[in-house]
């Protein structure tokens, strides 16, 4: 390669411009040569995590294998205790309607059995109503004719003693002193 060198004369203020523009090339490339630096650190961060994070990710699922292995049985006894609960379930659910059932069955038989019994006692009210005023009437019936015994003996039993009767005036054939036995009299006012 040759290089040739041209020398020309250029205007200072030209080459000012030309100073410039020459320096914020450099800056610039410097600003691009660490911006490449930069993204080529975040990269190796980035791959770095990404080495770690696959690392992880490995142990988790090596640990989620295992505990699935030994949850196996686990989950099948949760799943025979679920299928027993629901089968109990279903046993008390129809020994609840069994129940409910028969407590109906037994209030019906009971209400029949209590209306039957009110009307028993009733009936059996009216009877003691009529045997209660029966034996009212046969205790007043046996008090008035112990009563009227009781007077007849003492009467029979005492001296005789002359009782006026008084007769209607029709009665010519006695007069109005003459007196009747007392026990004929009281005999007389018993039957009448």
């Amino acid at each position: 390669m040759i290089v040739t060198v041209v020398l020309l004369q250029v205007d200072p203020v030209v080459a000012e411009s030309l100073s410039r523009i020459a320096t914020m090339q450099t800056i610039l490339a410097v600003v691009a040569v660490l911006a490449v630096v930069a993204t080529l650190a975040v990269a190796v961060f980035a791959l770095r995590i990404a080495i770690q994070l696959r690392r992880t990710v490995a142990g988790v699922e090596g640990k989620v294998k295992g505990l699935l292995e030994r949850a196996e049985p686990i989950l099948e006894s949760g799943r025979r205790i679920a299928e027993d609960a629901s089968h109990a379930t279903t046993s008390v659910r129809d020994q609840v309607v069994v129940a409910a059932h028969s407590l109906k069955r037994l209030n019906t038989t009971l209400r029949e059995a209590t209306a039957d019994l009110e009307l028993r006692a009733r009936s059996f009210g009216a009877v003691l109503d009529v045997v209660q005023e029966e034996a009212e009437e046969l205790l007043l019936d046996t008090a008035a004719t112990a009563h009227g015994v009781r007077t007849i003996t003492e009467r029979i039993r005492s001296p005789r003693e002359a009782v006026p009767v008084q007769r209607p005036s029709g009665d010519d054939h006695r007069s109005k002193d003459e007196t009747e036995p007392e026990p004929a009299r009281s005999a007389a006012n018993g039957q009448g």
